[in-house]
């Protein structure tokens, strides 16, 4: 019992000092409400909307084409039974602030003509670009696109962005 009792607090102390050493800072923007950070592929910066509700992470089919993907199929089931190959393409060499993920599978996505042009990103990260990771979003420094203090802008009725 004692034994269990010292690996227990042993595996306890051990991981708050790893979490300790192993956390970053990542920089990021709010634009339009939404949590904008750069990513790194192939040593040159991205900006990707932050989307943890996402199980997949999406990339804008420009961005694709530039840093030659390796394209592949993933199988999905649809509720009713049928199955189709949706096209995905990995990354081997994309870096968080000072976390490399690899490979990470991305959906295509087109940009052109869409709103997520209009804001500067790449695609969208979601959660399957975060597994293992633990993330802490500090909102007290985060500025929205036009500069504006999150605190000042949130005293603003109804305003739309200019």
């Amino acid at each position: 019992m004692r034994f269990l009792l010292l690996l227990f607090l042993c595996c306890i102390i051990g991981g708050k000092s790893y979490a300790a050493h192993s956390s970053d800072t990542i920089p990021l923007r709010l634009a339009h409400g939404l949590l904008v950070i750069p990513v790194q592929i192939d040593g040159q910066e991205h900006n990707f909307i932050l989307d943890t509700g996402m199980t997949r992470s999406m990339v804008g089919t420009h961005l694709l084409n530039e840093a030659n993907a390796q394209p592949d199929s993933l199988r999905t089931m649809d509720v009713a039974g049928h199955i189709t190959h949706q096209p995905i393409f990995r990354f081997n060499n994309l870096q968080i602030g000072n976390r490399q993920i690899h490979p990470l599978d991305v959906m295509p996505l087109p940009l052109e003509g869409t709103v997520w042009q209009c804001l500067d990103t790449e695609g969208f990260l979601g959660n399957d670009a975060l597994q293992g990771l633990i993330l802490t979003i500090d909102t007290c420094g985060i500025r929205d696109s036009l500069g504006k203090p999150q605190a000042a802008q949130s005293n603003e009725k109804n305003t739309p962005y200019r």
